[in-house]
């Protein structure tokens, strides 16, 4: 029954999630905003890093690919911090525009630029566990993935309510974690799977697209794929708005638009 009830309860606290996103346009242009940014700035590095790696240039190769993890990161990181302050402006009953949230976002410049570093490193030893490292190598770097995940979670609402550099930063989102693990935990988990359900039917119609190929089959991978981009921006609004509103409960002990009583009673 514990494990039902945890379903029940994070499938709850996606509906709250999803319900903020809805009342405001801005959390959504903002996460689209975020996502065709961080492609943009990538796109150019990135190709140079092919080359420079295809063509055994590896030192380059390497910087590049560094600077296309950084411009990806930051991006999103940016917009991420947006998000916060206006899904923070939505469950106080105001009017959350991306200008507004942007300009918010850009007071925390300094803070967004170092976390952007700290997780480009991270990022970069990571995949060279995974490539360098054989099996044992791929494993252990899926479990510093995952475990990076988790512990960084609530950093981008630190930076946004709090405005700390990123060593601090990632402290603090650390114990934060290790205070609301269970809210934490839940609340993703059900968020993503909840979008990973919702995607089937995309990710269905890009596959039988390209098996039927031609003209409808083109048409019917673009809308597939289309699909998944949409559910993918609503996904992230949806998410870095649940961070934000779990950074209140944790600091504040106001639980806002959840009932207090799902997320008081997700560690038990």
């Amino acid at each position: 029954m514990g494990g039902v009830s945890r379903i029940s309860r994070g499938w709850r606290l996606t509906k709250v999630s999803l319900s903020i996103v809805r009342q405001d346009a801005a959390l959504t242009g903002l996460a689209l905003l975020g996502l065709v940014v961080a492609v943009l700035l990538a796109a150019i590095p990135l190709i140079g890093a092919a080359f420079a790696l295809g063509g055994d240039q590896n030192v380059i190769g390497w910087i590049l690919l560094a600077v296309t993890v950084f411009a990806a990161y930051f991006a999103l990181t940016f917009f991420g911090v947006a998000i916060v302050f206006a899904a923070n402006d939505v469950v106080q009953g105001k009017d959350a525009t991306v200008g507004s949230a942007c300009g918010a976002a850009m007071g925390r410049l300094g803070p967004i630029v170092g976390w952007a570093i700290v997780g480009t490193v991270v990022n970069l030893l990571l995949s060279a566990l995974r490539d360098r490292g054989g099996i044992a190598g791929a494993i252990l770097a899926g479990l510093g993935g995952a475990a990076w995940s988790l512990i960084s979670f609530l950093a981008v609402p630190v930076i946004a309510f709090e405005g700390l550099g990123p060593f601090a930063t990632l402290k603090r989102s650390a114990s934060l974690f290790r205070e609301r693990w269970g809210e934490q935990v839940t609340g993703t988990v059900s968020i993503g799977l909840v979008f990973f359900l919702a995607s089937l039917p995309a990710l269905g119609l890009v596959v039988v697209g390209l098996m039927v190929g031609g003209v409808f089959g083109a048409v019917l991978a673009v809308i597939g794929v289309l699909g998944a981009l949409a559910l993918g921006v609503v996904s992230r609004a949806a998410s870095a708005t649940f961070g934000a509103m779990l950074y209140r409960y944790a600091t504040t002990g106001e639980s806002g638009p959840f009932p207090e009583a799902e997320l008081a009673g997700i560690a038990r």
